[in-house]
């Protein structure tokens, strides 16, 4: 008879914890449908918020995509797989250019036309710059060829500014 009663009031608590979570996601949800509905000015449209992260998420797909032709990306013997890990990093690295790194830069709310152009060209950049460090960080003449030059280059940048001769 105990199993019974334990188990009910069980049960009761388990309807009531889900209806409290259903209630909190609502609010959750309403409070976040209104942030991004938030307009703002471009191009002398009003423009909701989400337009803006949308388009950010579309540009950066379509800077990783067009990084794929350059070059450096084509002509490497990639499978269809690492092309497609290239293009997800570059993915992610125009989102976190971005989101994250330009307003942190700015220090506060980034225009949203350099938003836009933050993650179209960082997704462009990180596909090719994660390739080249793995590139470097694979081949050791390189690696030493790439030091060599940059202390070379770091001994004359000193040399501007301290005087004497490389």
């Amino acid at each position: 008879m105990n199993n019974h009663i334990v188990a009910a009031k069980i049960t009761t608590a388990n309807i009531v914890g889900g209806g409290a979570n259903l209630i909190a996601v609502t609010t959750s949800a309403a409070g976040l449908n209104e942030q991004l509905s938030h307009t703002l000015p471009f191009l002398y449209l009003d423009l909701p918020l989400w337009f803006f992260f949308f388009l950010t998420f579309v540009l950066s797909v379509i800077g990783s995509f067009g990084s794929l032709f350059v070059d450096r990306m084509k002509d490497t013997g990639l499978t269809a797989s690492q092309k497609i890990s290239n293009m997800t990093v570059g993915i992610v690295t125009g989102l976190v250019g971005a989101f994250i790194i330009l307003p942190s830069i700015t220090g506060g709310e980034p225009e949203m036309s350099v938003m836009l152009l933050t993650g179209l060209a960082m997704s462009f950049l990180g596909t090719i710059l994660v390739r080249n460090i793995g590139d470097l960080a694979r081949s050791d003449e390189l690696t030493k060829a790439v030091k060599s030059v940059l202390l070379s280059r770091a001994k004359s940048f000193l040399a501007l500014f301290f005087g004497g001769s490389n």
